[in-house]
């Protein structure tokens, strides 16, 4: 799916259990504008889409990139020009 505000954080590695809300908690006090969970044959796969509504508060975002929650490590790569870097 396209970012509907072309600031976007791709997030892997999260547990199977995680839900949007603890997407959203992990950013405060960040406000994502959107949380796509991606889903494979039915089941939550372990990644999420996070739209940010500018490119200041993605590049905070990433500031958490290796952050954990929990005994989870996360990885966050930033989307610009549809394209990831870390």
């Amino acid at each position: 799916m396209m970012s509907t505000t072309g600031h976007r954080v791709h997030m892997r590695g999260l547990p199977y259990a995680a839900k949007e809300s603890d997407v959203k908690q992990f950013f405060m006090p960040l406000n994502p504008v959107n949380v796509w969970m991606e889903y494979s044959n039915g089941s939550f796969n372990g990644q999420v889409d996070v739209d940010f509504a500018t490119h200041d508060d993605a590049q905070a975002a990433m500031l958490k990139n290796n952050s954990s929650m929990g005994e989870t490590y996360y990885c966050l790569l930033c989307l610009l020009n549809n394209l990831y870097y870390y």
